[in-house]
């Protein structure tokens, strides 16, 4: 059978994806997190769950280009990893602990700077009003993503997929703790409502980067690669390979994002109960794209591997068989 060529290579690339499929689905969990405790808060008042649906998709354009740029790591330290440049890829990281943070500071100042803009949007003036301070925490959020991407990207490019979907887990338990506290008001804190869901996702997303280090702290095998740091590395022309890969991939993902950003957007014009109904069934929709972009972020881990070894036919072999596992998936959602 023409598949049964395939069937290792089906293998491989599941057993890379599912872990960064759980990780992809920590934010869709977040989200629907955030969405059923603030939709509870607010009973049968759908300000709350509306205002925290128009900060989520407005903070998307920002978040959408931090996360794809950070994605251009890991084909880069895949290709010298699979060379054994342990060294190189010791270097990469390094310029992207320089570079990516500092991007994301860049992009925390850009979202603060463009809260007047969502008054210009022709959404209720009440929902916007309450969305803003949501909207301004996911933007401080934003150095976190980036660096948190620097060690993330560096263990999925050398074919660590589990430590990122372990911390991405821990990181959704301590979001769905504070919501409990900082939304309602428990162990002694004021209840917060809709900032609370902000406030909470934003210590979430601090937590991360920090846990992440501590993982490369603890693991010989990583620590090691910290202690190739050197004075000696290309900041400028690293980060131009890194950027030349990793900007391409943020404009796709934001092209991607966008139909969604404008359809929240046009649901707010209809009122704010037809944007909290849209934010819960785009919650369900983003689920089942988690798996779409697993496998071709592991298409695109195995992918470096070959060609940094130059294995030009298994590279091949590679991107048919993520094909046909994401023409599988794409149909399964169809008929489901």
């Amino acid at each position: 059978m023409i598949f049964s060529k395939y069937i290792e290579h089906y293998k491989a690339n599941l057993r890379l994806a599912l872990p960064i499929a759980l990780s992809q689905l920590g934010y869709v969990i977040v989200q629907f997190a955030d969405n059923a405790m603030v939709g509870s808060y607010g009973g049968d008042d759908p300000l709350p769950l509306s205002a925290v649906s128009f900060g989520v998709m407005m903070s998307f354009v920002l978040f959408s280009l931090a996360m794809g740029i950070t994605l251009g790591l890991t084909p880069v330290i895949g290709e010298h990893f699979a060379r054994g440049e342990y060294r190189r890829t010791a270097h990469y990281l390094q310029s992207s602990l320089v570079s990516y943070p500092i991007l994301g500071v860049i992009f925390m100042v850009l979202q603060q700077l463009s809260v007047p803009l969502l008054y210009k949007l022709g959404q209720p003036v009440e929902v916007v009003d309450m969305a803003v301070p949501y909207y301004q925490l996911m933007g401080y959020s934003l150095p976190a993503i980036m660096l948190y991407g620097c060690f993330k990207q560096f263990l999925e490019g050398a074919g660590n997929t589990v430590a990122p979907m372990v911390i991405a887990i821990t990181t959704n338990g301590i979001n769905i703790v504070l919501n409990r506290i900082f939304i309602y008001g428990n162990c002694g804190c004021e209840a917060m409502g809709v900032y609370g869901a902000g406030l909470a996702t934003l210590v979430a997303r601090w937590a991360s980067p920090v846990l992440i280090f501590i993982y490369f702290v603890v693991k010989n095998e990583y620590r090691d690669y910290l202690k190739l740091f050197s004075r000696g590395v290309k900041y400028l022309q690293d980060t131009y390979r890194l950027l030349s890969i990793g900007v391409p991939l943020a404009g796709q993902m934001l092209l991607e994002g966008s139909a969604f950003v404008v359809t929240s957007v046009m649901m707010g014009w209809f009122g704010a109960e037809a944007l909290a109904a849209n934010q819960v069934a785009m919650t369900y929709g983003n689920a089942a794209f988690m798996l779409t972009i697993a496998l071709g972020s592991a298409a695109t881990i195995r992918v470096s591997h070959c060609y940094g070894l130059g294995d030009r036919e298994k590279m091949r072999d590679v991107v048919i068989s993520s094909t046909h596992l994401s023409a599988l998936w794409g149909v399964m959602v169809l008929v489901s």
